[in-house]
């Protein structure tokens, strides 16, 4: 495999895990009664959403990523 091809197949297998990680994404919206576009709407970024979560828990996002 030519290393254009091989660049081409990490761009197709990236775009995939994206496509996959979104799906996972809104099928848990869709179980919490809501959709990606609502959290949208009301947060503007999918990161404030989670910047909020964590205000709600008590603990920021850092704290435990630093935890593990």
């Amino acid at each position: 495999m030519t290393t254009l091809q091989q660049k081409r197949l990490a761009k197709l297998e990236e775009s995939q895990r994206r496509r996959d990680v979104c799906w996972d994404l809104d099928r848990l919206f869709a179980q919490a009664g809501t959709s990606r576009a609502a959290i949208l709407a009301q947060h503007g970024t999918l990161w404030a959403f989670r910047d909020w979560l964590d205000a709600q828990d008590g603990r920021g996002w850092a704290d435990r990523k630093n935890k593990q």
